[in-house]
């Protein structure tokens, strides 16, 4: 009977996960906070907002409900601290991004003149250098 409800949570938080129902399934009630879904022996009524799931079905001639809960079923204290973990993530992200941004702006790259500049002072110098080995190449009838 455990593995049969474990079993049952399962497929429908599978179903409510996906969005899709086993063939032959009517979803009755579309965009809404509760989601039903029939299943062979009745009905599987899955709340969107806190993923509690109640397995609907007749004994004795009356309907029934009944919780579902296993491991796969999380509970409202793991969906409040789920959440609080996700808007602490997104907070971090954020501040990172905005960290990232200002190193990024605060970089001091040289302006197109003072390339030129420094582009310049290169050019003289191997002008400089190369003159200057130029200077100790031989002379015509000179011997080194």
């Amino acid at each position: 009977m455990r593995v049969r409800h474990t079993m049952i949570a399962l497929a429908a938080v599978v179903l409510a996960a996906l969005g899709a129902g086993p063939a032959g399934a009517q979803e009755q009630q579309q965009n809404e906070r509760f989601t039903i879904r029939e299943v062979e022996d009745g009905f599987l009524r899955v709340d969107r907002q806190t993923g509690e799931v109640l397995h609907c079905g007749r004994e004795s001639g009356q309907w029934t409900c009944e919780t579902l809960s296993g491991e796969s079923s999380p509970s409202m204290d793991e969906l409040a601290r789920l959440k609080q973990e996700n808007a602490a993530l997104r907070d971090r992200v954020a501040a990172l991004e905005s960290r990232l941004k200002e190193q990024e702006e605060a970089k001091d790259l040289p302006s197109d003149e003072e390339l030129d500049r420094i582009f310049g002072f290169f050019q003289d110098m191997v002008r400089r250098f190369f003159d200057f080995a130029r200077s100790f190449q031989n002379q015509p009838g000179e011997q080194v």
